[in-house]
């Protein structure tokens, strides 16, 4: 199984957390779109600080082909052009377990 966590750290703006909301939402609509998506998880952060992220994402594929037919599939890439728009900073980490 291979592990894809991305956090996401938001432009400051007087919409940052409708934007925060929205992709958690969008995030959460995607196993109902992909099917390669075996598990997925969404949180916002509670507790700020100079560290933090403002959004986590933390999904599992069965491969990394899945993983890479998840980002070209058309609602990911919607998702990440909303994002690309909203977001400061973005990190992800790739593992297997």
């Amino acid at each position: 199984m291979l592990k894809h966590v991305v956090m996401w750290r938001f432009l400051d703006s007087s919409e940052k957390a409708k934007d925060v909301q929205k992709a958690k939402d969008m995030l959460l609509a995607l196993p109902t779109k992909i099917p390669m998506i075996q598990g997925l998880e969404v949180g916002i952060n509670e507790i700020p600080g100079d560290r933090a992220s403002d959004l986590v994402l933390y999904s599992v594929f069965n491969s990394r082909h899945e993983l890479k037919m998840y980002q070209e599939h058309p609602a990911h890439v919607e998702l990440a052009g909303f994002l690309k728009n909203v977001v400061s900073e973005a990190r992800a980490v790739d593992f297997e377990d």
